[in-house]
């Protein structure tokens, strides 16, 4: 497909995708700091999620750290069909619109 030339300039050879929000991120957020994951570590992977609301269900709230410490255990999250998520978060059963992480570590 070719994309309609701008105002002031010759035609662009074929549509190029502007960055997902997420490539934007990943972009803006490089770091030389060598971060790590403490769920990632003990579990082998992220949660699920860290919020959901009606809108948007993902992990937004991470633990990182850094050599010299040992991720040995996190808190359990609940899955996506707890009771009490069915509208999202907040709710009774979740006060907050973001699930509580935590990490105990070796040192």
């Amino acid at each position: 497909s070719v994309r309609p030339a701008p105002a002031s300039g010759p035609p662009l050879p074929h549509a190029v995708e502007p960055p997902t929000v997420h490539e934007e991120l990943a972009w803006r957020l490089r770091h030389p700091l060598p971060l790590r994951s403490a769920y990632t570590a003990v579990l082998g992977d992220e949660p699920t999620f860290t919020t959901s609301t009606p809108a948007f269900t993902g992990t937004l709230d991470y633990i990182w750290y850094i050599g010299g410490v040992e991720p040995v255990a996190v808190l359990d999250v609940p899955h996506l069909g707890a009771t009490g998520l069915e509208q999202g978060m907040p709710s009774r059963a979740f006060p907050s619109d973001h699930l509580l992480l935590a990490v105990a570590v070796r040192i």
